[in-house]
């Protein structure tokens, strides 16, 4: 695959070239094949540039993601015990440890990305703002639904209102919670 990628490259810049070449041969478009070398030159020289001052809120965002990659693997270590029952704490129990870990992960992650959103090249730029609103509506309108599911699901849990082992009816369905 490199060896594909350097070749276009390859076969980009002497097209680019024949095409310089070509325009120095008109009166009319010599400036203009005179200058194709430069602008050449001048582009890759911004696009470099650019990379180079990205690069410190790249390892920025990196150093974010590692750091919140081992608070996640903490976290979830921590309910784990507590669903197996090798850690007691007073404000969650074994049934609810497993939900209670995924919110809290899912939080945490929410919040890292809200942290790097700042240090991403490009995130200053109108487009990519525009973007983040645009997935941010979206996401808005179509989860209402979900979103109310989750939050009923949500006090159902953590008001222990159903246990595993119980028998329930819910409308015209009977059975045994499970989990």
């Amino acid at each position: 695959m490199p060896v594909r990628l350097v070749a276009w490259a390859v076969a980009l810049l002497l097209v680019y070239q024949w095409a310089a070449l070509v325009l120095e041969f008109f009166p009319y478009t010599r400036p203009w094949g005179e200058r194709l070398f430069e602008n050449l030159l001048s582009g890759l020289g911004r696009f470099a540039r650019s990379i180079l001052q990205a690069i410190p809120g790249l390892l920025f965002v990196a150093l974010i993601f590692f750091i919140t990659r081992f608070i996640v693997r903490v976290v979830r270590a921590f309910f784990d015990g507590v669903q197996a029952g090798r850690i007691r704490v007073a404000w969650v129990d074994e049934t609810t440890a497993r939900p209670t870990g995924r919110l809290l992960t899912a939080i945490i992650w929410l919040f890292s990305l809200v942290a790097a959103y700042p240090y991403i090249p490009g995130s200053d730029s109108e487009a990519f703002k525009g973007i983040g609103v645009f997935v941010g509506l979206m996401l808005s309108i179509g989860a209402s639904g979900v979103v109310n599911q989750a939050v009923s699901g949500l006090m159902l849990m953590y008001t222990k209102a159903l246990r595993p082992g119980e028998f329930v009816q819910v409308g015209e369905t009977e059975g045994t919670v499970t989990s």
